[in-house]
């Protein structure tokens, strides 16, 4: 059984460590399988904003 494991990476830049380190972990194991998560499509949220929608309210 093959596992699927998220990586998210805080940059969105092409050669930032965490990102080389996150692709590196692709050859350890065989019975891993990863998939990345890209910041840009996760959606945003500022805790800030959401306080003052709930005062307006």
């Amino acid at each position: 059984m093959i596992k699927t494991i998220g990586l998210i990476c805080g940059s969105l830049r092409k050669d930032s460590y965490s990102r080389i380190i996150a692709q590196s972990l692709k050859n350890i194991d065989r019975s891993i399988q990863f998939r990345w998560i890209e910041i840009n499509e996760l959606p945003l949220s500022n805790e800030y904003l959401k306080k003052m929608v709930i005062k307006k309210q």
